[in-house]
């Protein structure tokens, strides 16, 4: 909802779309100065950040095609000055095209994905490819600057975040399609739109790695244990690895099984009522003799969203079944990946682990 900075009335809205956010204004002289702010910003998808009180004056951001600029615009002097850059050591150069792809998983429900090229690359033609899904999961991607997506694409990979079932911005019916379906339909959507590039000649299907934080770092994992055979590496960031105990904890935060929070937990990973012992078949953690391949762990010592616990099990569990791994605990670190310095060691720590495991070359 979108108020009159000087009234405070209901002057329009937002929604969200593949590029952003769009707007519908109640307020004519609002609507007008939108107007023409979408027109001096063609393909762009300019973002609303602020309003002077007399709307002469409006702050806008786009980075549908950079990393990131804020402009000025003045409608008294007919002017669209830069005055900030989100990354201004990035140049459009060095930002890799998105595009937008829709494929259907193999029961027909059509899923939505962005594919990042690497910087320079218009046309990819059999090139590795790493998957990286969401967290959540109920939110969404889309077609703007994403600074994991882009770190991956310099590299020299294809970078591929399909807005899988249990996405929001869909519909209620889209995000409702992913209850119950933690390891399951949620986690085919992924490899059937790895098979959707592989059949378009875009990547090749013996390079494919997985890479997600939160529930996509839980998807990460499923993607080793529980959808075998597609992914030659995977890298899990804050991510879940034992549903059970997951929702346990939620729990024991809660003082109440009956929390929304709780409830929420269930009703996507589809526990059942009697102590979800049908999780651990979804449960990276219980699985890791089926791992094939090499495991990255990365999490925040300080996360409260997934406990680090959580990848310390994944981590123990592999040790105990000898399987490939590394386990990096970042000090002072929270879920979100917060502070600088440990963002960019995470990126530098993905990137040489695929490399490594997943060379481009």
């Amino acid at each position: 909802m979108i108020k009159h900075p000087a009234s405070h009335y209901l002057i329009g809205s937002g929604y969200d779309d593949d590029f952003g956010t769009r707007y519908v204004f109640t307020d004519p002289l609002a609507a007008r100065r939108w107007t023409s702010i979408e027109r001096a910003f063609p393909d762009r998808s300019p973002q609303l950040v602020g309003w002077s009180h007399s709307l002469e004056r409006t702050l806008v951001y786009n980075d549908r095609q950079g990393s990131g600029i804020y402009h000025l615009v003045d409608f008294r002097t007919g002017r669209a000055d830069i005055v900030g850059e989100s990354y201004p050591d990035i140049s459009s150069d060095h930002v890799g095209q998105v595009s937008i792809i829709d494929y259907q998983a193999a029961d027909g429900l059509g899923i939505t994905a962005y594919v990042t090229l690497p910087p320079g690359v218009t046309e990819a033609a059999n090139l590795p490819l790493v998957v990286l899904p969401h967290g959540g999961p109920a939110v969404r991607d889309n077609g703007t600057y994403d600074y994991w997506a882009q770190a991956i694409a310099s590299r020299g990979y294809v970078v591929l975040q399909p807005n899988y079932r249990g996405s929001t911005g869909y519909g209620r019916a889209f995000m409702e399609a992913g209850f119950g379906e933690w390891g399951r339909k949620m986690q085919t959507d992924l490899s059937d739109g790895v098979r959707y590039l592989a059949g378009k000649g875009m990547i090749d299907p013996a390079r494919v790695c997985i890479v997600g934080g939160s529930y996509g770092g839980y998807a990460a994992l499923a993607g080793v244990t529980l959808d075998r055979e597609v992914y030659r590496c995977a890298v899990s960031i804050n991510g879940v690895s034992d549903l059970r105990r997951m929702v346990q904890a939620e729990v024991r935060e809660a003082g109440t099984r009956n929390d929304p929070a709780v409830r929420y937990w269930n009703r996507f990973m589809g526990a059942d009522d009697r102590g979800g012992r049908n999780l651990d078949a979804y449960s990276p953690a219980l699985l890791a003799d089926q791992i094939t391949a090499p495991v990255l762990l990365i999490h925040g010592k300080d996360d409260t969203v997934v406990p680090i616990a959580q990848s310390r099990m994944m981590a123990a569990a592999m040790s105990r079944a000898g399987k490939p791994h590394e386990f990096i605990q970042l000090e002072g670190e929270d879920h979100w990946m917060s502070r600088v310095e440990t963002r960019q060691r995470m990126l530098g720590e993905v990137g040489r682990f695929l490399q490594t495991h997943n060379p481009p070359d």
